[in-house]
C-alpha cells in the first residue's frame, strides 16, 4: 500500500480520535498552567513519549475490535486531574450520573463503549431491513418500541441513524508507524509525579496531563488545544 494512502488513512483515524475523546478545542492549558517551551531529552521524557504513543494505537485497537482490556495499562483516574466540564457531561448524557472520582480512564473506556454499542445498532437495524428486503432503514429499525413510542407520543424529531462503522483498510501497525513518524512533541514540563505535554498528531494540538505511579507514566488527562490538520 502507498504511503500516501497510509497517511491519509492515519489522518483520519487521527481526526476520529480527536472527535470523540478530546472535545472542543480550549484556549488555555489545563489548569491554567503554562506550558514551557522544548523537551527535555530524559528517560522519564522518553517513557512519557512512548506512553502517547502507545494510547493512539490501543485507540485504534479499541476502534476496530472494541477491546479496552489494556487500556487501564496507559490510562488512570487520577483526583489530581478532574474530567473536563465536556468530559463530565458526555459520560453523564451516556451513561446516567457519574462519580466523583470518575477521570480520563473511564471517559476514554465510556467512550469506545459507546463506540461498540452504535456499531451493533447499525449491524442490528441493517439486519432487520435485510430480513424485510429494505434497502433503507426506518425509525423503527434503530429505535426501541418505547422510545419509538415516546417520540411518535411528543412529536418530538426522530434521532438519525447510527453511523456505518468505519472499515479500515490498512494495519494498526502501519497507523502505529506513521503516529511514531508524525506526531511532534512542543513541549513538556514535569513536576515531581505529574508532567503536562503538548503535542501535535496531525490533526489536533493536545495537551495531556500525565501522572507517575510506581515508576510508570499513565495519560490523566487529555483535552484539545486547536485544529492544525485538514
Amino acid at each position: 500500500m502507498s504511503r500516501k494512502r497510509v497517511v491519509l488513512i492515519a489522518g483520519a483515524v487521527v481526526a476520529l480520535v480527536g472527535a470523540v475523546l478530546l472535545g472542543r478545542p480550549a484556549s488555555k492549558g489545563s489548569n491554567g498552567e503554562a506550558i514551557a517551551a522544548g523537551s527535555p531529552d530524559t528517560e522519564d521524557a522518553r517513557q512519557i513519549q512512548a506512553t502517547i504513543w502507545t494510547a493512539y494505537e490501543l485507540y485504534e485497537i479499541a476502534g476496530r475490535t472494541y477491546d479496552v482490556s489494556e487500556f487501564p495499562q496507559v490510562f488512570a483516574d487520577d483526583p489530581r486531574v478532574p474530567l473536563t466540564r465536556d468530559q463530565r457531561q458526555r459520560l453523564e448524557e451516556w451513561f446516567g450520573p457519574v462519580t466523583e472520582d470518575a477521570g480520563y480512564l473511564t471517559y476514554v473506556t465510556g467512550c469506545y463503549t459507546k463506540v461498540a454499542e452504535s456499531d451493533r445498532l447499525f449491524e442490528e437495524a441493517w439486519a432487520r431491513a435485510t430480513a424485510e428486503g429494505r434497502d433503507h432503514l426506518r425509525p423503527q429499525d434503530y429505535l426501541t418500541p418505547e422510545e419509538w413510542r415516546e417520540i411518535q407520543e411528543s412529536n418530538g424529531p426522530i434521532p438519525p441513524p447510527p453511523a456505518a462503522p468505519p472499515r479500515p483498510s490498512v494495519s494498526i501497525e502501519e497507523v502505529a508507524d506513521w503516529i511514531r513518524e508524525n506526531t511532534r512533541f512542543d513541549s513538556l514540563v514535569i513536576k515531581d509525579d505529574k508532567a503536562i505535554v503538548l503535542f501535535d498528531d496531525g490533526a489536533t494540538l493536545n495537551e495531556a496531563t500525565l501522572v507517575r505511579s510506581a515508576g510508570k507514566w499513565y495519560i490523566a488527562g487529555v483535552k484539545r488545544v486547536a485544529v492544525t490538520g485538514p
